[in-house]
Parts: C-alpha cells; sequence; structure tokens
C-alpha cells in the first residue's frame, strides 16, 4: 500500500471513482447484514489503516504518534460501542487517552515534544476510531444494519454530487486556502445529490415494509427529516473534507494514500463520513 498520493496533472478520474465507491459499498452493505462479527471486522481493519495512513503523513513532519495504544484503543472502542453502547464506548475512549498519555511520557523526555506526541496522538485517536464508533452504535439501534446502509448512501452521494457537480460548474471557491478544488456549486450538488437519495433509499426500505424512521418518506414530515439529514450530511461532510484538507496541506500530500482508486487513501473515503456519523446517531435516536 502506498502511503501517499502524489498530486495527478488532471483533476479525479471521476467514473473510476464511481467505480470504487460502489464496489466499497457493496463490500459494507454485505458486511451489514451477512453477520455483525463481519461489520465489526471491517470497522476495526478500516480504522487501522486509516490509523497507519495519518501515522505515515505525520512523519513527514516528524511527528510520531502513540500508534500501539491507538490501535489497541481502536479494537476497545468498536467492540464496546457493539456490546456496552455508548457507556462502554465513553469508557474505553477514557482508558485509551490515559494509556496514550503514559506511552508518550514514556517515549520522551523532552517536555515540548511530550505535550506535541500526546496532542496529536489523542487527535488520531478521536478522529478516526472514536468517531468510527458512532457508525457502531447506529448499528446496535432497532433495524441499525439499515440505518447505517441509509447513513453511508447519504454521505457518499453528498461526496458523488459534489465532485461531480464542482468539477463541471464549479466556479466560486468555497475553501481556496484549504481545499481550492470545492466550490459553492459542489457544495450545492451535493446537497441536493443527498437529498435526493435519503428520499430514494428510503423508498426503497419501505417499499419492503422496513420502517426505521417512525415518519414515512410519503408524508410531508417524512420529507422534512430526510431534508433534515441531507443538511447533515452535507455540512458535518464538509467539515470532515476540509479537517482533511487541512491537514493534507499542512504535510503537502495531495492523498492520503493510493489504495482506493479515483479516491486516494483510506482516510481520503472516510473523512466524510467519520465527521457526520455522531450527529446522524443522534438523528436516528430523536426520529
Amino acid at each position: 500500500m502506498a502511503r501517499h498520493g502524489k498530486k495527478p496533472k488532471g483533476g479525479r478520474n471521476i467514473p473510476l471513482a464511481i467505480l470504487t465507491g460502489v464496489s466499497l459499498f457493496a463490500l459494507v452493505f454485505v458486511c451489514l447484514f451477512i453477520t455483525p462479527y463481519l461489520f465489526l471486522a471491517l470497522a476495526v481493519f478500516a480504522s487501522i489503516l486509516a490509523i497507519i495512513e495519518v501515522y505515515y503523513c505525520l512523519k513527514l513532519k516528524n511527528i510520531v504518534i502513540g500508534i500501539p495504544p491507538i490501535i489497541i484503543g481502536a479494537a476497545g472502542m468498536i467492540a464496546a460501542s457493539f456490546f456496552y453502547g455508548s457507556a462502554g464506548l465513553t469508557i474505553v475512549y477514557y482508558l485509551t487517552v490515559a494509556m496514550l498519555i503514559l506511552y508518550c511520557s514514556l517515549d520522551h523526555i523532552d517536555y515540548k515534544l511530550k505535550i506535541t506526541q500526546v496532542s496529536y496522538s489523542v487527535m488520531v485517536c478521536t478522529w478516526i476510531p472514536f468517531l468510527v464508533s458512532f457508525l457502531v452504535l447506529i448499528y446496535i439501534l432497532p433495524f441499525g444494519a439499515y440505518k447505517v446502509a441509509l447513513s453511508v448512501i447519504i454521505v457518499s452521494f453528498v461526496d458523488l454530487g459534489g465532485l461531480v457537480i464542482g468539477s463541471r460548474f464549479g466556479k466560486h471557491k468555497l475553501a481556496k486556502k484549504l481545499s481550492p478544488k470545492k466550490s459553492w456549486e459542489g457544495l450545492a450538488g451535493g446537497f441536493v445529490f443527498g437529498f435526493i437519495m435519503s428520499i430514494l433509499g428510503s423508498m426503497v426500505f419501505e417499499f419492503f415494509s422496513i420502517y426505521f424512521i417512525d415518519s414515512s418518506v410519503y408524508s410531508l414530515i417524512g420529507i422534512v427529516h430526510r431534508l433534515i439529514f441531507a443538511i447533515v450530511a452535507t455540512a458535518f461532510g464538509l467539515l470532515g473534507d476540509l479537517l482533511e484538507s487541512s491537514l493534507k496541506r499542512f504535510v503537502k500530500i495531495k492523498d492520503m494514500g493510493s489504495l482506493l482508486a479515483g479516491h486516494g487513501g483510506i482516510m481520503d473515503r472516510l473523512d466524510s463520513t467519520l465527521m457526520a456519523a455522531p450527529i446522524l446517531y443522534l438523528l436516528f435516536l430523536f426520529l
């Protein structure tokens, strides 16, 4: 697996990106509905790959994070979320942070290096396994597999809409310093794609008599609820994308990796989903 992606001459290969995205969703869908343990294994494996990508990314700036505690904590947080819910996640997250502080304190004598290593280690621990665990929390809700599937569909199509519309019609820059190719047109396209898929996805599930949201998609309040989902996925997905873009700009790389054709690395695919996951979890609880 390549550690970083080099900057290409052109933009993204959209057909290739779509093909990769569909293949990834098929993998997630299979893991969601065969057995819970397969989904847990996928969550842990994806988290570890993402952690390793960020580890090598930060090493370009001579920043070394505490990999062993983070990986152990990642497996622990995901497992605790599945078996013990949000309380289990909170406890294991706290223990992981404590373990990171101890690990980094023993690793360095220099006070400034300790602070730097602890800070970035806690950031990675929170950014990746802690947020991945919210997908597991969604999964253990009633009809959880369908809720995770809908969440992934919405966020993926927000990304796709931003890519397709932004590449063709993007003229007004959204965050030029962080992500020069992001545009307001792409943001609007992402929202429209996400809203349409939240409606279509709900229609498909309801067609098979799977009602996992109290309001039917065929009612006015149901449309409003799907609209809220699309707004949240767009806003927090953008936030996650910009967070990753700021890190890549900090270390001067184009992609976190090259594992996923048309996308880059695992984190280039997960960034939007991770940031949106906690809010989508809350929406599923209250809607």
